[in-house]
């Protein structure tokens, strides 16, 4: 799925011979996949330009999105799709740490991450930036492509014009085991392949054989990754101890029970449901679960737009999770929730009678129901 609402780049790549997208009969505003040598895909470039969307369309013009309706964009695209059955989904994301990367992390259980940069310094640097990103809500990055890595001189010695990207950089053994970086050369055969819009992988021209080693390198490490998911450990989240039990903060689930608030623990040794009043995760900091001072805290009316689009705090940066402040006058004792759903890894969205929605982390929604958090 090409989720690069900016630009799609699906259509350019891929020469298909029925590029139309047919309705499903699931629903309204469900949509089939195209279907291309075997491989399902989807892009927003492939939607009628008549549509309405801007960017739409092989030749549509540029995708001038605001947040919330990039936000709007991408859901239509991941929820809005009869994919039927599939052994896997990739998703090819924009560029940066923005409202769409939020969209799908909030909308899907994401499995893991495959980053694409060069290897210049600057580069190097935004691509870290996603890994955090991803990291901080509960994503790893397995492996990390990096496109023009080298080339090759006619007696066989590589030449790196613009670094040795991850592979040079000592510092990354933090983020990322050096043996997970793939290298594309810059190369002619690779370029001919995006112009023809048959991928190498399929044509296996002569001559390819560094660039089809660089991409059977990824396949492994993809492969592996995926066998891996069935018995991987709950992610770092950390654990929470309540009434003297010890619980995973992933296993934590959130659902609402005429007006109250219903959470259930689980583990290996069994399960614990709590009820927590919901004025006791109202009055909290969505993000920490520390209670918030209703003197000094912001007005209500700018947790009332679009959560997808998160807030920004005092540096200016794009929060996750939504401040649940209000003022005095407002009395949080009145407020229950009318609307509960999982946000994949980063929590759950609330949304209270007074029209609010907030995205609670599991961590605050443990320190409501009287937990202790603890790191692992």
């Amino acid at each position: 799925l090409d989720v690069d609402i900016y630009g799609p780049s699906l259509p350019v790549l891929i020469h298909l011979e029925d590029p139309a997208v047919r309705r499903s009969p699931l629903g309204k505003n469900m949509v089939y996949p195209i279907e291309h040598k075997g491989v399902k895909l989807l892009s927003l470039g492939f939607v009628s330009s008549n549509s309405g969307v801007p960017g739409s369309g092989k030749d549509g013009g540029a995708a001038i999105l605001r947040g919330p309706m990039a936000g709007r964009v991408t859901t239509q695209l991941l929820k809005g799709t009869d994919w039927g059955d599939l052994d896997v989904l990739i998703l090819d994301l924009p560029p940066g740490t923005g409202d769409v990367q939020l969209t799908v992390c909030q909308e899907i259980d994401l499995s893991f991450a495959v980053g694409v940069t060069t290897p210049s310094k600057l580069a190097i640097a935004d691509a870290r930036k996603g890994i955090s990103m991803f990291s901080s809500m509960g994503i790893n990055t397995v492996a990390m492509v990096e496109n023009m890595s080298y080339f090759e001189c006619e007696n066989g010695v590589k030449h790196f014009p613009f670094g040795k990207g991850f592979t040079g950089d000592l510092k990354n053994s933090e983020t990322l085991d050096p043996d997970h970086v793939c290298q594309l050369p810059i190369s002619e055969v690779a370029n001919d392949a995006n112009e023809t819009g048959v991928p190498i992988c399929l044509s296996r021209p002569d001559g390819a054989a560094s660039e089809l080693g660089a991409f059977e390198k990824l396949a492994k490490i993809v492969s592996r990754e995926v066998f891996r998911l069935p018995f991987r450990v709950p992610s770092g989240e950390g654990s929470v101890v309540i009434e003297d039990e010890k619980f995973e903060l992933s296993s934590i689930q959130l659902s609402d029970d005429k007006g109250s608030l219903l959470v259930r623990f689980f583990s290996d040794a069994g399960a614990l449901q709590k009820r927590i009043p919901p004025q006791n995760l109202r009055c909290r900091d969505p993000k920490t679960g520390e209670m918030l001072d209703t003197d000094t805290s912001e007005d209500q009316d700018t947790a009332k737009s679009d959560p997808s689009a998160g807030t920004t705090d005092s540096s200016g940066m794009v929060s996750i999770y939504r401040a649940a402040g209000s003022k005095k006058s407002d009395t949080t004792h009145s407020v229950t929730p009318d609307r509960i759903e999982k946000k994949a890894k980063v929590g759950f969205e609330v949304t209270w009678s007074d029209g609010s929605r907030f995205i609670y982390s599991r961590r605050a929604i443990a320190v409501a129901a009287g937990g202790q958090v603890v790191s692992d």
